[in-house]
């Protein structure tokens, strides 16, 4: 069985999707649907199901996908043990993000990494806080920076900074606020409830007696470029990272604000599996991670 289509079905699996798939494997997607037709044809049992646009794995996909990411895995820990023997940094590295991290922090350092280690591929998923510490518990991913800690004992969170949330939103929203009620009584932009942004503001909410569901919300989105949309558009207010907020802070119709008596506080996290096994690549990612965040973000 060919290493190669394994790690495409591999990826497909994950992805859900040829198209993307290909776009993530840098491949055609022609290549990517031969693959998988080969395995079919192998195994002699249909792997995915094409329903419209979706596939949906079958439960023989199901099975191989269970087997198939413990041999790829397998393999690229061999390959990178044999590497160790002459101390090159080479290889791949696969990542993941929460929404803020992804956007703001992480290109920085995927940039200086990739000038020193440019034999090393580096692998970039996103998803809320949850999702990307779920795919880490699993081995999908080697390192992750979200913005929220999880309860897996298993999993090891480094603090990286502190961010600054701020609240956001159209000039006749938040000019005029002076007060707690005058936040609490005004449309409200949520993200999705995996989001680490989201799990601040409803634990700052709770500390001063509100419950999160009492507020006004207009619109629940799966990601800041979403929220700031919204935003722009008159939606309603949010609480997003200072980072973000900037991207809108030159509009004269758009007003950024903090209030002292509703303040929120939220920390970016570096994490990864306690068990498991950091070769040079991986290794070397971390210490750019942190170097670049000191320097760039705490000096």
């Amino acid at each position: 069985m060919d290493i190669s289509r394994l790690e495409t079905f591999c990826k497909v699996y994950e992805v859900r999707s040829f198209s993307q798939a290909a776009r993530e494997l840098y491949v055609s997607q022609p290549t990517v649907s031969t693959h998988i037709l080969s395995l079919e044809k192998e195994l002699s049992q249909p792997l995915f199901d094409r329903v419209g646009k979706n596939v949906i794995p079958t439960r023989a996909g199901d099975m191989l996908y269970m087997y198939a990411r413990k041999i790829t895995m397998l393999v690229k820990q061999a390959q990178e043990e044999i590497q160790l023997l002459s101390k090159k940094v080479v290889g791949e590295v696969r990542l993941g993000g929460s929404t803020i991290p992804s956007n703001y922090i992480l290109p920085l350092v995927l940039n200086s990494y990739r000038k020193k280690y440019p034999e090393v591929r580096l692998c970039l998923e996103i998803g809320d806080s949850l999702n990307i510490q779920k795919k880490v518990a699993e081995g999908v991913l080697e390192i992750g920076v979200v913005g929220a800690k999880g309860g897996d004992r298993d999993l090891i969170f480094e603090s990286l900074f502190e961010d600054e949330l701020v609240f956001i939103g159209r000039r006749d929203y938040l000019e005029g606020c002076e007060t707690l009620e005058d936040i609490i009584s005004l449309p409200w932009i949520m993200r999705e409830s995996g989001s680490g942004t989201r799990r601040a503001i409803e634990e700052a909410l709770v500390r001063h007696g509100i419950r999160p569901r009492d507020l006004n919300v207009r619109a629940r989105v799966f990601s800041t470029e979403a929220l700031l949309r919204c935003v722009r558009e008159g939606v309603g207010i949010s609480v997003t990272s200072r980072l973000a907020a900037e991207d809108l802070g030159n509009r004269s119709d758009i007003v950024i604000r903090t209030f002292p008596f509703l303040q929120f506080q939220r920390k970016f996290y570096v994490v990864y599996h306690s068990q498991r096994t950091f070769f040079p690549a991986a290794k070397a990612f971390l210490q750019e991670l942190r170097e670049r965040v000191s320097l760039v973000f705490k000096g």
